[in-house]
């Protein structure tokens, strides 16, 4: 995942940044990805007010406590619940699953550091709820995390 708008300008006819706080943002831009909206980088700019830049490292900062990912430049929540025909521990795991792509896109775009990806590999890997193909793919990054982290 990488930054790729080419300006740093307002998006149009945005409120004056200095409206919302940055928890008023964050909540803003939760509303929206939680009622299914895909949003691009340049949508939150519009409707926070920010600068594209900066809407964009807001989406990498919650990203990093909640299950949001970007998918070909656009920005959805990962949710599932529990059904009868998706009983909660498919549930778990689709959660869980959104976490590791998240945190891979992470650290490959090099937003996280290998420090903290070590770290949520071990705390996804001891929940208990990690499928195994989760858990393979969780210690081939937390491997190659380690191993650039102590380079």
């Amino acid at each position: 995942m990488q930054y790729t708008e080419d300006d740093d300008t307002p998006a149009a006819s945005v409120p004056d940044e200095r409206e919302l706080t940055p928890v008023q943002r964050g909540a803003l831009v939760m509303f929206h990805l939680m009622h299914g909206e895909g949003l691009r980088t340049r949508d939150v700019a519009r409707i926070t007010g920010l600068k594209v830049r900066s809407a964009f490292d807001l989406l990498i900062a919650m990203s990093l406590s909640v299950p949001i990912y970007e998918d070909a430049g656009v920005w959805v929540m990962c949710i599932e619940r529990e059904t009868e025909e998706k009983p909660a521990a498919f549930v778990r795991a689709a959660v869980i699953e959104g976490e590791v792509l998240g945190l891979t896109r992470l650290y490959r775009a090099g937003a996280v550091s290998a420090q903290y990806t070590v770290a949520e590999c071990d705390r996804l890997l001891a929940t208990g709820h990690c499928p195994d193909d989760l858990r393979l793919k969780l210690a081939g990054l937390r491997t190659q995390a380690r191993n650039n982290w102590q380079t």
